[in-house]
């Protein structure tokens, strides 16, 4: 399945919603959203910079553009 960034990003908010135990963690875990040609890179950031702005511990990314996730969270403030 090709996520788009809308849909990836619709779920992050959506994780970022589940309740956590007293001292429970989210983690968001993400790989490549294919097929975004000659934008991945920035879309790919942009999740990552959305992620560091949600209630959520920390990411595991994996892929390609595992270092574009990371770098955008870094930008967003993590």
């Amino acid at each position: 399945y090709n996520a788009s960034p809308l849909s990836v990003i619709a779920a992050c908010e959506r994780l970022a919603l589940y309740q956590r135990p007293r001292g429970g963690r989210l983690y968001a875990v993400l790989g490549d959203m294919r097929e975004l040609g000659a934008v991945a890179v920035a879309e790919h950031r942009r999740v990552g910079a959305l992620l560091a702005g949600l209630p959520i511990a920390g990411l595991l990314a994996y892929g390609e553009h595992a270092r574009d996730y990371a770098d955008g969270a870094l930008r967003g403030g993590w």
